[in-house]
């Protein structure tokens, strides 16, 4: 997320240069950060419940009541959405004290 946000620098700049607030720069890098972990992580979560209720009935004599109970998925659903607050904190963060004039002479 990091190097995302440093390659498109220049594009955050030009937004508030037309108008977008700090928050809603911020708001933008945050919401790119939780949709991506959240896209993968619930592909995951989708296949690995796949997984489970495919095999079970084929490794139920070596692991007894083999299965994944729905608090599994939702602690697994809240630490998706953890990750990408997190990895999208400081991004966020940077996109709101972006200035305009340092980020458009970069480049």
């Amino acid at each position: 997320m990091a190097q995302s946000f440093r390659e498109r620098i220049p594009e955050f700049a030009i937004l508030k240069t037309l108008g977008f607030s700090d928050v809603s720069v911020m708001t933008m890098v945050l919401a790119e950060s939780i949709i991506i972990c959240g896209f993968g992580g619930f592909l995951g979560l989708g296949l690995a419940k796949l997984l489970i209720v495919v095999s079970s009935a084929k490794v139920a004599m070596f692991l007894p009541g083999f299965s994944m109970p729905a608090t599994i998925l939702l602690t697994g659903a809240l630490w998706i959405m953890l990750l990408g607050l997190v990895t999208g904190a400081v991004p966020a963060v940077q996109g709101l004290r972006l200035n305009i004039i340092s980020a458009l002479r970069r480049n």
